[in-house]
């Protein structure tokens, strides 16, 4: 039996993303509930809109970019509600005949929330950027002061052996134990440069944002053909150890226990980042040996840490494919652990 557009009505509205159907001009045939409170609509826009209504002008060149695919591959645009307002979306599309007629089945999903965290991550990495750069000149500076008293103590006691040459030349014993001595502070100096030279590499390496090391792997991966996934964690009682540890000292020392137990699940080569409020996100490169589906299940055990009390996890994961941008996997990772979320709020509420 052919399939027709009120057939798929009911079954659009049971959907919680915002899902568009539109002909081969634009012109929106058929919406569900979703769409009309995600654009502000009124029921009676579902026949009498065009989805160039809601595209700001500089944006349309990405829209029909995409209506030249058939595929349902996602694109970043920003939209228009109808009081004027403007969001973040990412939009997936697919062609389908209908009543032997070409429609578009558009899928819209609100990212505003998604790029305000990114953007607060942003700034939270340029104040510890800030901080690293004042912590490290006041350690180069110290460093620099060491150094320039040590030499200026080596050049006194230079003078004093030219001075006392012909008296050590007498004490050949005293004379090497004191070239011993010197020899052992600029050895002791070496090592204060070396430890400073690494404590910067490391400071570098931890300026990295998740998202920069995301990209990273996305480009190894592609380069490679190195498969990997990426996994978020988030712990369910944040709010609550919140309002408990009042001190953000002790809501630091819980995230950092916190990471530490999950490096005992996860292996050296795995990369793990807090992101922020009780969220962590993991890059676990795949080995033959490796079940990823297990061991995200195994990131969700309840655990207790500091004081006693039991934090409680939920994760979600996506596997990466060769096409894939940053934005596209981690969309996924965020899609799949609202569904398990969800069904872990209706075991809790049937007990």
């Amino acid at each position: 039996m052919a399939l027709k557009l009120e057939d798929l009505k009911e079954a659009l509205d049971c959907i919680s993303e915002a899902i568009v159907v539109s002909d081969i001009m634009g012109k929106m045939v058929l919406i569900n509930r979703a769409t009309i409170e995600k654009l502000k609509l009124d029921k009676s826009d579902e026949n009498n809109s065009n989805l160039l209504d809601f595209i700001p002008e500089s944006e349309i060149w990405k829209l029909e970019q995409a209506r030249q695919r058939t595929d349902s591959e996602y694109y970043e645009i920003v939209l228009r509600r109808k009081n004027g307002d403007t969001f973040s979306a990412i939009v997936s599309g697919r062609n389908i005949v209908i009543e032997e007629e070409v429609y578009r089945v558009s899928t819209i999903l609100d990212v505003t929330h998604l790029k305000e965290t990114e953007e607060k991550l942003l700034a939270q990495t340029k104040e510890q950027l800030k901080n690293l750069k004042n912590h490290l000149i006041t350690k180069v500076t110290k460093n620099a002061q060491e150094t320039n008293d040590l030499k200026a103590k080596q050049n006194e006691e230079i003078f004093k052996m030219a001075t006392d040459l012909e008296f050590l030349s007498r004490q050949n014993k005293d004379f090497e134990k004191i070239i011993f001595n010197l020899k052992a502070k600029v050895i002791k100096l070496d090592k204060l440069n070396d430890e400073l030279r690494h404590e910067i590499v490391k400071i570098q390496n931890d300026a990295f944002t998740f998202k920069d090391l995301l990209e990273l792997q996305i480009n190894k991966a592609k380069q490679t053909n190195e498969k990997f996934s990426l996994i978020l964690v988030t712990i369910d009682n944040y709010e609550e150890l919140m309002a408990t540890f009042e001190h953000k000292s002790k809501m630091d020392t819980i995230i950092t226990a916190t990471t530490r137990y999950f490096k005992t699940i996860l292996r050296n080569f795995d990369v793990i980042q807090y992101v922020n409020d009780g969220m962590f996100y993991i890059i676990v490169i795949n080995t033959p040996n490796l079940n990823v589906t297990l061991l995200t299940e195994n990131l969700t055990n309840d655990k207790e840490l500091l004081d006693g009390m039991k934090l409680k996890f939920t994760a979600g994961m996506s596997f990466f494919y060769k096409h894939d941008s940053a934005e596209q996997i981690t969309y996924r990772c965020m899609k799949d652990h609202h569904e398990r979320s969800i069904v872990k709020r209706a075991l809790d509420t049937n007990g």
